[in-house]
């Protein structure tokens, strides 16, 4: 395991899109950023890792936080970069509540909350992290994609809890169904 992937060992909380979004996102993620791709499938972060291997007691309190938490819509669209980054991803709507539940489960004590990127998180959903190398590519590539991809919705009804495998690729372990 490289020194970068030993903070995700015991695995983190995910979003993951329907099938038939799952299905566009990964085509552009396998053409776009393929070593990225071979990690983890279309998704969207929800927590930092966890600190250590979660016992069922901390399975049972996220269940519990989840599970008070009511299932809402996610608006994904337009295709962006991040200011000043050439990371591609899908935008994602309503941002605040995603972050909202983000910090209801942080506040647990869990989560490895030291990494960069906890602080002014923007929830999203990559397209491409490390596959394309300048600023001014990424931008047209993004331009260019919007008007290939439409942009959508689906319920998020459910919240995946992910561990990478020895080959550093996730897979849901758990899932928690949100308030109906």
């Amino acid at each position: 395991m490289k020194n970068w992937q030993k903070p995700y060992k015991h695995g983190l909380l995910v979003i993951w899109p329907p099938k038939e979004v799952s299905i566009i996102v990964n085509k552009l993620k396998s053409q776009y950023d393929p070593l990225a791709c071979s990690y983890i499938k279309a998704h969207l972060t929800l927590t930092q890792p966890f600190l250590k291997e979660p016992t069922p007691s901390v399975l049972k309190t996220i269940e519990k936080t989840l599970s008070e938490f009511p299932t809402f819509t996610i608006d994904f669209g337009p295709i962006e970069v991040f200011k000043n980054s050439t990371v591609i991803k899908y935008s994602i709507k309503p941002a605040k509540k995603i972050l909202t539940l983000r910090e209801k489960l942080h506040q647990k004590g869990y989560f490895n909350l030291s990494l960069p990127f906890t602080e002014g998180f923007i929830p999203h959903m990559t397209i491409s992290e490390f596959g394309v190398k300048d600023l001014i590519s990424a931008r047209k590539l993004a331009q260019k994609l919007n008007q290939e991809n439409d942009r959508g919705s689906f319920i998020c009804n459910e919240i995946a809890y992910v561990r990478p495998d020895d080959k550093f690729y996730f897979k849901t372990i758990k899932k928690f169904k949100l308030k109906k």
